[in-house]
């Protein structure tokens, strides 16, 4: 019985020995990680001020980011208008000027069946009159 009693002491003397390392080991850990939280929610409390400045300069800069690809995309389509205006322009005056230049050769080559022909006249009668002297 002797032994039995102190079986039981030695069980609980074990039993007291390895509770306290646990409370001071991982209790020490445990109150660690609820210290960090804590100033980990101060900080977020004291940065929450902070953040929406920020927030809010970041949105502004977002915005103006935004504005400006709104420009850049305003000003191509606008480059992109002009462009295909001045083409359609020079296509109009091209196909003038062909149909005129079409027009003024049909012209020059009417006159210059005409002169021919009148040149020959006149060579037969330059021959004509070359012959007889």
């Amino acid at each position: 019985m002797l032994i039995y009693r102190a079986g039981k002491f030695a069980v609980v003397g074990v039993l007291v020995m390895v509770l306290s390392a646990c409370s001071l080991f991982g209790g020490k850990a445990k109150q660690d990680e609820e210290a960090a939280k804590q100033k980990e929610q101060q900080t977020k409390a004291q940065s929450t001020g902070d953040q929406s400045i920020i927030n809010q300069e970041l949105k502004k800069q977002y915005d103006m980011y935004h504005e400006i690809l709104k420009y850049r995309l305003d000003q191509q389509a606008n480059m992109a208008k002009q462009t295909e205006e001045r083409y359609k322009k020079l296509k109009e005056q091209s196909s003038k000027s062909s149909n005129q230049s079409n027009d003024k050769s049909s012209n020059k080559s009417r006159d210059t069946s005409s002169s021919s022909s009148d040149d020959t006249t006149k060579n037969d009668s330059e021959d004509e009159s070359s012959s007889d002297s």
